[in-house]
């Protein structure tokens, strides 16, 4: 009975991973869709940035059936640089496609917060590893709340089960796992406020 137990907390913390990991681009693409704060030829640029993501991840997946990444999580903290460097020159090209075609100032507020998660992400990988995951569900948590508005707070109760699940999984310490969620509320606040959001 405690193995058939063990199996399905394996398959649940699994699954959270998956969905909470690239599975959140598409949460906040919808979060971005229903802010209600788009134009009719933002949704083109919606697609497109989620052709980016989704070419980074193919990129993840390819590099890993290659043997360049030990798995997919990039557990490995030396394997992180290379795939950052990839989402970093992606995240500027979207950038500046932005900036040169004048796409709506929350899409420039989304790719901006972004770029600046991944550089600094990728500074602190240089010498400690972060939990992406709980970086991007605290992203996705705090656009929600901010661009939606605080009916949106139990949204909160996300963030401990990301953590239960990287915990479980043996990904991450309780450090690296805070450390993640607190990254993005040091950049999403701040610039949310720049941004005339909050």
């Amino acid at each position: 009975m405690k193995q058939k137990k063990n199996k399905l907390l394996i398959l649940i913390a699994k699954s959270v991973s998956r969905i909470f990991g690239f599975g959140t681009f598409i949460l906040l693409a919808l979060v971005a869709v229903f802010s209600g704060q788009f134009n009719a030829t933002d949704y083109g640029w919606i697609f497109l940035s989620a052709m980016m993501f989704i070419l980074s991840g193919g990129v993840l997946f390819l590099f890993t059936k290659l043997r360049i990444f030990s798995d997919f999580d990039l557990s490995d903290r030396s394997e992180r640089p290379l795939f950052f460097f990839i989402l970093i020159i992606l995240g500027i090209v979207l950038f500046f496609l932005y900036v040169i075609f004048d796409v709506s100032m929350i899409l420039r507020y989304f790719i901006l917060i972004y770029l600046v998660e991944i550089i600094l992400d990728f500074m602190i990988t240089l010498f400690w590893k972060i939990s992406n995951h709980t970086l991007a569900v605290t992203s996705f948590i705090s656009f929600s709340i901010i661009l939606l508005g605080f009916g949106y707070l139990y949204l909160l109760l996300l963030l401990p089960l990301v953590m239960w699940a990287r915990f479980f999984l043996q990904k991450h310490t309780v450090g690296q796992l805070l450390g993640g969620a607190i990254l993005a509320v040091i950049v999403i606040f701040p610039l949310s406020r720049i941004f005339g959001f909050i």
